[in-house]
This record gives structure tokens, C-alpha cells and sequence, in this order.
């Protein structure tokens, strides 16, 4: 008996994305942006990390000064979730977001004693609700608007 496209399609039905797919479109990052976060604002600039380069929460909390080529433009991620390294370009508004940042500790977001920033979600949470921006996480959704579709953010 030969396979024919109508059993094939039966016998291997195709299964839609698992979990939540949730995509910030344009009008939402301008809102986000706009509603209490002015610049300079520590979760502004996290926000525009995982929106220009797809980083996760934790990749940005836990980023580096030295991680950061400025002069290569490059982001260097030595460990990620999948205990590989990530090269990660630097486009022009990065650039100039970090050039303006300070660099008061090891960490790009430090707390001031010497560590980084660990949590942001009642923050994130907030500045969604000011922007009334409903259903979405500042990860896995915030990576997955990186690049869908590719645009100027600001």
C-alpha cells in the first residue's frame, strides 16, 4: 500500500508551537518606552537589551561590564542556558544606550552592593500596566519579539 498525501497528513498530524506565543508589536514597544520609563532608567534599557538583542531575563541581569566590546560592538555571553557562548551584535541604539551608561560597578545592572539586580518583575509589571499592555513577560515573550519582524525600535 502506498502512502498517499491524505493518509500521510492523517497518520502525522502537525502539531502547532507549544506553550504561549506571545509577540510585542511596535505600538506596544513605543508605549512601553514611553510610559514611565524615561531615559536614563535601568529597566528602560533592559527592556531595549531584550528587544535589539533577544537576551533573557537572566543573560541581561547577570551581564557583565567586561562582556561588552563597545569598540567591536559585540556582546560576548560566556555561559548561557545551554552552557554555550553567545555572540550577540551591538546595532546603533544599543551602542549608544550603553556608551550614556554608567559604569558604577562589575555589572551593567548592579544594586549598588556589589551585585547585580535579581528581580524585575513587579517593575515590569507595573510599567505594562501604565502602558496597558496586557498577557506579556518580560521573558520568553520579550525575546520573542527580537527580530518578528525586524524594525527600528526608537
Amino acid at each position: 500500500m502506498f502512502l498517499t498525501p491524505d493518509l500521510y497528513l492523517d497518520h502525522y498530524k502537525f502539531k502547532g508551537p507549544t506553550g504561549r506565543l506571545r509577540f510585542l508589536p511596535l505600538e506596544e514597544i513605543h508605549k512601553l518606552l514611553a510610559c514611565g520609563l524615561p531615559p536614563p532608567h535601568p529597566l528602560r534599557e533592559m527592556v531595549m537589551l531584550a528587544l535589539t538583542t533577544g537576551m533573557r531575563r537572566g543573560e541581561i541581569l547577570g551581564l557583565k561590564w567586561d562582556y561588552i566590546r563597545l569598540d567591536n560592538r559585540l556582546i560576548i555571553l560566556p555561559v548561557t542556558k545551554n552552557n554555550t557562548v553567545r555572540v550577540l551584535p551591538i546595532n546603533d541604539t544599543l551602542h549608544r544606550i550603553l556608551s550614556e551608561m554608567p559604569q558604577k560597578s562589575g555589572y551593567v545592572f548592579g544594586n549598588g552592593n556589589g551585585g547585580h539586580i535579581e528581580n524585575i518583575k513587579h517593575s515590569f509589571t507595573s510599567a505594562c500596566k501604565k502602558a496597558s499592555i496586557t498577557d506579556f513577560r518580560f521573558h520568553p515573550d520579550s525575546n520573542r519579539s527580537y527580530g518578528n519582524p525586524p524594525r527600528k525600535i526608537v
